[in-house]
Order: C-alpha cells, then sequence, then structure tokens
C-alpha cells in the first residue's frame, strides 16, 4: 500500500497512465472472444488442456502440487520450443510466438545443435499465464471451483481434446518424460515433433477439428455473445482478406476508411472502426503527454502557458508535419479555425500513421503532430459518432478532448494547446494517483505545485494498443484457413 508519506523513488513506468488505452482495448476484447495480444499460436490451447489432463490423471494417487504442476509447464514450455525450432532447423517452419525462445536460448542452442540438454531450471514457464484466459474463453478449462486439490478442470470439450491429443504419441510416452526424466535427447524432440511443433496442428485432424469447433462454437448461453462477435469478427477479415491479403494494421486502416466514407457494412466492420479510431486517439493524447514531460524537464518548474510559450517562440515545422498540411502556419496566436482549415479531411484515411516518424519528431512538432489527427479524427468520424455508430463513452479523456476541439475555432491555436495540456495533465494525475491508491507502484512523470508542474525526471514513449487482431489471424493461420506470407494473410480455403 502507497502512503503519503512515502518515498517515491520506487516507480512504475506504467502501461496506461492517461487511461486511455483501456477504452479502445475495451472495445477489441469484446470482438475477439479471450484471445489477446499475447496469445499467438493456436496448438498452444490444446496442448495446455492436454497437460493439465495428463498432470492430474498421473497425480490422482498422490495428490496436485502447485510446485510440481508448475516444473511440468516448464519442462513442456521447452519441449514445444524445441520441437517448433527443430522443423525451423529443417524445413524453415514459423516460429514466431513461441514462448521461451530468450529464456531458454542456452538450452535450445544445445538442442540445435544436435546435443542431449538438461531441462531448464529454475523457471516456471509463461504457458500458464499466456493461454489459461483463452482456454477459458474457448471453453476448454475452467476454475476447480470448491474443490481445493484441483485448480484448473477440464471441460466436456476439453476432455474431448485431451484424448484426441493423446493418440497422436503411439508408443511416445510424453507425459512421462517431462515428469521424470531430467535430460531431454535430440531423438526425444524427433519424436515430439508431430504433437508438440506449432507447425503440425494442421496434420493432427482430429485435434484440428475439436480445436476449431471449440473456437468457433459457443459452450453455454453465456458465451453466445461473445462467439457471435468473434465468428462475426473472421467473416469480416475473411472477405476483407479475399479482396486483397494484408496485414492487421492495413484490414483496419481500410476498414475504417470504408466506414467514414459512408460504406454501407455489417456492424462488426462499425465496432472495427470504433476501435481504429479511438486507438488512434490514444496515440495522439499519448504524444500530448509525451511531449509535455519532454519539455517540463528542461524547466525547473512551469507551468502549462510556460511550456506553450517555448514552443511557440521556437517552433519550426518538420518536413513531415508541413506534408500534414496544403497551407503550413508558425504562428501559433492565428485562429485554430486557421490551422485545422490546412489538414487535408482525407489525411490518414486511406493509410497507417506514420507512427514511428511521429514519435522521433521533436516536443513541440509531436504536439501539432498530435492535434492534427484528432482533428482529422474528429472530422471524419462525425457522421458515425452522430449516428451512434460510433457510441459516444462518457467517461473517457478521448471524448473530452473531441468536444473541446469541436468548438475552439475562434480562440488562437495557442490558447488551445492550453486546454488540451490541462486535460491530459488532469486525467494523467487522476488515473496515476488511482493506481497508487489501489496499491500500484507511482508512476508520475509530474506533480502539481500551487500552478506549476515539477517533473519526475521520467519521460513517456507514445504508442498505441498492440492490435488482438493480428493473433486471431494467426490462429486461422495455424488451423490452415489463412496464408501468412511477408506478414500478410490471405484466406486459402472454406471450413475445415
Amino acid at each position: 500500500m502507497m502512503h503519503w508519506g512515502d518515498d517515491l523513488i520506487e516507480t512504475s513506468m506504467g502501461l496506461d497512465i492517461l487511461g486511455v488505452r483501456q477504452v479502445d482495448q475495451g472495445v477489441e476484447i469484446e470482438l475477439v472472444n479471450g484471445i489477446t495480444t499475447i496469445s499467438q499460436r493456436a496448438r498452444y490451447l490444446s496442448i495446455l488442456t492436454w497437460a493439465l489432463g495428463e498432470f492430474q490423471t498421473r497425480h490422482a494417487e498422490t495428490g496436485y502440487d502447485q510446485c510440481d504442476l508448475l516444473t511440468f509447464l516448464s519442462r513442456l514450455e521447452f519441449l514445444v520450443l524445441a520441437a517448433t525450432y527443430f522443423e525451423d532447423e529443417t524445413d524453415h517452419r514459423d516460429t514466431s510466438g513461441t514462448l521461451g525462445s530468450t529464456r531458454f536460448a542456452e538450452a535450445l542452442a544445445e538442442v540445435r545443435s544436435g546435443n542431449s540438454t538438461r531441462f531448464p531450471e529454475n523457471s516456471t514457464g509463461s504457458i500458464l499465464g499466456t493461454y489459461l484466459s483463452p482456454c477459458r474463453a474457448a471453453g476448454l478449462l475452467v476454475d476447480g471451483g470448491a474443490d481445493a486439490s484441483v485448480p484448473y478442470k477440464l471441460t466436456p470439450r476439453g476432455r474431448e481434446i485431451w484424448q484426441a491429443r493423446r493418440g497422436l504419441f503411439d508408443t511416445f510416452d510424453a507425459t512421462a518424460l517431462l515428469l521424470e526424466s531430467d535430460q531431454l535427447a535430440v531423438e526425444d524432440v524427433k519424436r515430439a515433433v508431430p504433437g508438440f511443433s506449432l507447425n503440425r496442428l494442421c496434420d493432427a485432424t482430429p485435434e484440428r477439428r475439436l480445436l476449431r469447433e471449440a473456437l468457433r462454437q459457443p459452450w453455454g448461453e453465456g458465451s453466445l455473445v461473445a462467439y457471435e462477435k468473434f465468428n462475426a469478427t473472421i467473416e469480416w477479415i475473411s472477405n476483407l482478406a479475399e479482396q486483397s491479403d494484408d496485414h492487421a494494421t492495413g484490414f483496419l486502416s481500410r476498414n475504417y476508411n470504408s466506414a467514414v466514407e459512408g460504406a454501407n457494412g455489417p456492424s462488426i466492420a462499425f465496432e472495427w472502426a470504433e476501435y481504429e479510431y479511438r486507438r488512434r486517439c490514444h496515440f495522439a493524447l499519448e504524444l500530448v503527454l509525451s511531449a509535455l514531460t519532454e519539455t517540463l524537464g528542461e524547466f525547473a518548474e512551469a507551468t502549462i502557458s510556460d511550456v506553450v510559450s517555448r514552443w511557440t517562440d521556437r517552433y519550426e515545422p518538420a518536413p513531415l508535419i508541413r506534408s500534414f498540411f496544403n497551407e503550413t502556419l508558425t504562428d501559433w496566436h492565428e485562429p485554430a479555425s486557421r490551422w485545422f482549415g490546412g489538414v487535408p479531411a482525407g489525411l490518414f484515411v486511406d493509410g497507417d500513421i506514420p507512427y514511428r516518424s511521429i514519435t522521433a519528431l521533436s516536443a513541440e512538432n509531436r504536439l501539432v503532430a498530435a492535434v492534427v489527427i484528432l482533428e482529422v479524427a474528429r472530422r471524419q468520424t462525425e457522421q458515425l459518432r452522430r449516428s451512434g455508430q460510433i457510441p459516444r463513452r462518457e467517461a473517457g479523456l478521448g471524448e473530452r478532448v473531441i468536444d473541446r476541439i469541436e468548438i475552439a475555432r475562434d480562440g488562437s491555436f495557442a490558447d488551445l494547446v492550453v486546454e488540451l495540456l490541462n486535460l491530459v495533465a488532469l486525467a494523467h494525475l487522476e488515473t496515476t494517483f488511482r493506481k497508487m491508491a489501489a496499491g500500484q507502484k507511482c508512476s508520475l512523470r509530474f506533480f502539481l505545485d500551487g500552478e506549476r508542474l515539477r517533473s519526475t525526471g521520467l519521460t513517456v514513449q507514445a504508442g498505441r494498443s498492440g492490435d488482438r487482431l493480428t493473433n486471431v489471424m494467426r490462429f486461422l493461420h495455424d488451423l490452415g484457413e489463412f496464408k501468412l506470407s511477408d506478414g500478410k494473410f490471405s484466406v486459402i480455403g472454406g471450413p475445415v
């Protein structure tokens, strides 16, 4: 628990220090049925389900032990890693999204050199933390409930997958290897490839079919809405992929373009358009915070007006910023309406925002870029927001900022920037103090001292939410429904 008298030297860099990331992620979470930003490969769901079934069966008489389970799962994680990378060595297969490649690097190098190795020790692995939630969402696993001796239970569909995987191994007792042996021989890795390489799911027909059913068919009345949206997402992304192969960012940009241009489409398309809209606003707001914190570091203490005055005096638009305007202004005392009038209405609508190039700009240029992004997003989504296809989220910082920009026409650009900085600074303080009150570490970038802000010395790197859509398509690729080439996805077949 953090107390006001505590030393604030122990700080946290923070993942959502404005409270805006949760908004766009909240939209996306409802569309992907439990797939997360870190759950990248579909076969881990069936492998984890099998592993828990095997562990509980082998320990039915001796009883469950948490330490033994974590050791078992850590060894399992390494076996999956070794089997997947063994195929990479021979067939140049896909190893992306494989857990443990850094943590188990030394042992993996031994196996790839053709040597036996000890199973890595002193590691709990990450397969449980990464894939337990997707397994729950797919109806494969549930919590043990009142039975404390079994923390996770297989559901009927989970038991089907467990049994299907048991048929993959013939005379290879993978469970005994993981439970009883300290050594992993290269011959064992070869025998493990069909059942544990992440790239062999398409070859394991019963496992693949059951896993696809788990991902696509509801398992109870409470899951109906989640599956409806997930299946609608798959149909929506398949239609886009049939038009042209692309990566997730490209699909999101194309869909956003269609929505703001007034194209008709299923409701799921507008939900994904909202996600892209809010993700762009999220990035812009973090740009504002990053510019403020960087410039505060130039002062011992400063008001927001002091910061804006410094920007006003030294502003020289970067070439990238000039490319955003038909008419580039440099005087921040000009009306905001004149600045906005120089921005093309279609800016960024037919492609992605140049995120990396923008984050490399000076603080004052990043601030201008942020205001441009917010203004064009406001303009492009105006009809969607009025019609309710992008619903209003009253509590969000994004809504307050967009409201402010909509009425800031007669005042100067500098005055608008002051107002936006005040909104963003207050949101940062409120979010951080709320997290500290909940026992989290301090992530303050500045604190109030009267009307002045004092920097804590921590900077902000503006970012955008990592999308889950990529991982949805990675799952479909592993199931044989999408082709992946040069980072782009395309549909290669119908239902399996």
